[in-house]
């Protein structure tokens, strides 16, 4: 599935489940660095007003997931964050966030709300590189001193 169908098939869903509260959509993982055989989708969701729960979150996740699979026949893993805990995740200097830095593409994020962090993050690591590794694959993030 490309990243354009990909767009067409879950924003209008995202849209009417989460309304005005929908902050950013990211694709991200091996979709985005075209592996030749991805497992699922990964999909970055920033809203305003999720609940704080664990509980909660992953019943909409799972909900989200299965209205997905039954919309565009693929497998979708979402990740719930709230504006809030996406801020905190910036400051902890995440590795989620900072593997976001090898591929990712943004389908919704109309006050850029995403590009202006993840270009953050970028920025961080022009100063302090790190290196990232997931299966085997190798990824320099900045600059290597």
């Amino acid at each position: 599935m490309e990243v354009w169908d990909t767009k067409e098939a879950i924003l209008p869903l995202l849209e009417s489940r989460l309304h005005k509260n929908l902050a950013s959509v990211v694709l991200f993982g091996s979709v985005v660095k075209k592996d030749k055989k991805p497992q699922d989708i990964d999909v970055l969701i920033i809203s305003r007003g999720l609940p704080g729960g664990w509980r909660e979150r992953d019943k909409i996740a799972a909900h989200l997931a299965v209205e997905l699979l039954e919309r565009t026949g693929k497998r979708f893993s979402p990740q719930l964050y709230s504006k809030e805990e996406f801020e905190e995740e910036i400051l902890s200097s995440s590795p989620f966030l900072n593997s976001l830095l090898t591929g990712y593409s943004i389908l919704y994020d109309p006050e850029s709300f995403f590009k202006q962090r993840i270009d953050a993050i970028r920025r961080r690591t022009e100063i302090s590189p790190m290196v990232y590794v997931e299966r085997g694959r190798r990824w320099v993030l900045g600059k290597e001193t």
